[in-house]
Parts: structure tokens; sequence; C-alpha cells
């Protein structure tokens, strides 16, 4: 395993944040359910949830694909990495509009009961 780490020449820096950003990845991915039904309260069938998940497995398959082209050649200029952390951006933007969404509604919405489940929605028209 550390022949196969050495051969990408990353400094311990380098090597930690793509660690961690596989690890962090995978998190996402394996709780993105528990997370989407318990914090943001909106159903796994949502169009948010798909394009959670949508955006995080283009987010391995890029990196992965940028690894394994670094392997193969070390002068490749980390396109699809460079390309991935944009993707990453948007996800963490989406994900953090709807979480201040949330917030927002709860604090400044009305809370309505439809069978024992509570919603809050806007008390504003625009």
């Amino acid at each position: 395993m550390e022949a196969f780490i050495s051969h990408f020449n990353f400094t311990t820096a380098e090597l930690a944040v793509h660690i961690a950003l596989l690890v962090f990845n995978f998190f996402l991915l394996f709780f993105a359910r528990p997370i989407f039904e318990h914090v943001i309260k909106k159903s796994p069938d949502s169009f948010g949830y798909s394009f959670f998940h949508f955006i995080n497995i283009s987010f391995l398959v890029l990196h992965i694909a940028d690894l394994t082209l670094l392997y193969f050649d070390l002068h490749f200029e980390h396109f699809f990495l460079r390309f991935a952390l944009t993707i990453i951006t948007i996800y963490t933007a989406f994900f953090s509009f709807s979480m201040i969404s949330l917030f927002t509604r709860k604090k400044f919405g009305f809370m309505k009961k439809v069978d024992d489940k509570e919603y809050y929605i806007d008390t504003y028209n625009s």
C-alpha cells in the first residue's frame, strides 16, 4: 500500500486532503438518507435528495478518475479533481441553502400539523 501511495509523490498535506475528501464524501453518501429524513425533514424521493446523491456520486467518480490518471501520468494537471471540487462547491451551496431555509421556516414560518407530522410553511407570499 505504501508503494502505491508513494507513486503519487503527494506531500503529507496533499495526501491528507485527498483522504479527508474521500472519507467525507463516503460519509455523505452513506448517511444522505438519514440526513434528509431527520435533519432537512424531506422525503428521500424528493428532487433534492436525488440531486445530492447525483453530485456525491459524480464527485467520487471524478476524484477516482483523477487519481487513476495521475497514477499513470504524473504530469497530469488534476483537471477532474478541479471539476469535482467545483461540484462540491455547488453541493455545499445547495445543502447550506436547504439548511438555512429550514431554520428560517422554523423561526418565522407557520407550523402546520398534518397526519401527526409537523410542517413549517412560509407566512408570506412573494
